[in-house]
């Protein structure tokens, strides 16, 4: 034991005192990261009384400064702030604008940069087109997605808009389908749809009365042709 001591004591007395500074580095990191969420956590509690007394334009600006200054969580909470105080400005562009840093952010979790999406979107229906409607949604409607059914509507809602009458249709009933979507969503699905019916194409409607099969019809012979009391 001693033999091994003397040989390998060293690296085990460093080994623990490697442990142990990493242990201490941590828990220091811990603490000092710990501080840090509580110091940007009354920066933004303080933020949004103090955005309170302001109008929405200055709103909106300390709250985009707040987030480019800022990572994490707060730094999301502070842009949807910000999109939300643009959009009571007039400024739905700046608003989009807010929702798509959102979605840009890597540190924002899914869920949220979705919810961005969803709510640019929303932001700019009214005055984009179709296409572009689509685009900011791409992806939203896929089931797996928490917001799918707010975006189906959402592009009903712009194909409506587009005179694209099919496409309306369409999503609106896949909203119905859904057992998963809102009661609400569901409701206003049917008055849309019902709004939509009377402008879709007719359906293609058959022939009441079919066309004889010739081949089923009997042959007449050359004698059933030559008609009575004539002679050849």
């Amino acid at each position: 034991m001693k033999n091994l001591w003397d040989r390998f004591g060293l690296y085990v007395i460093g080994l623990a005192l490697a442990i142990l500074v990493c242990t201490a580095g941590y828990l220091g990191w811990r603490t000092w990261s710990r501080a840090q969420a509580e110091k940007v956590s009354a920066r933004y509690d303080q933020l949004i009384a103090d955005v309170k007394s302001k109008d929405d334009k200055q709103a909106s600006a300390a709250l985009g400064d707040f987030a480019a200054n800022a990572s994490g969580g707060y730094a999301v909470l502070a842009r949807f702030e910000e999109a939300a105080a643009l959009i009571r400005a007039g400024d739905r562009q700046g608003a989009v604008a807010a929702y798509h840093a959102i979605a840009a952010a890597d540190d924002a979790p899914d869920v949220l940069k979705g919810l961005a999406h969803v709510k640019a979107a929303m932001a700019e229906v009214d005055t984009a087109s179709y296409e572009d409607v689509q685009k900011e949604l791409q992806g939203q409607t896929d089931t797996s997605k928490p917001w799918n059914n707010v975006a189906r509507e959402l592009i009903g809602l712009s194909a409506y808009k587009a005179g694209k009458y099919g496409e309306a249709d369409s999503n609106f009933q896949a909203i119905i389908d859904d057992p998963a979507a809102s009661a609400g969503l569901r409701d206003r699905a049917h008055v849309m749809k019902a709004l939509i019916a009377p402008l879709l194409p007719p359906p293609a409607e058959a022939s009441a009365v079919p066309a004889p099969d010739a081949s089923k019809q009997p042959s007449k012979s050359p004698e059933a042709a030559v008609q009575p009391g004539k002679s050849e």
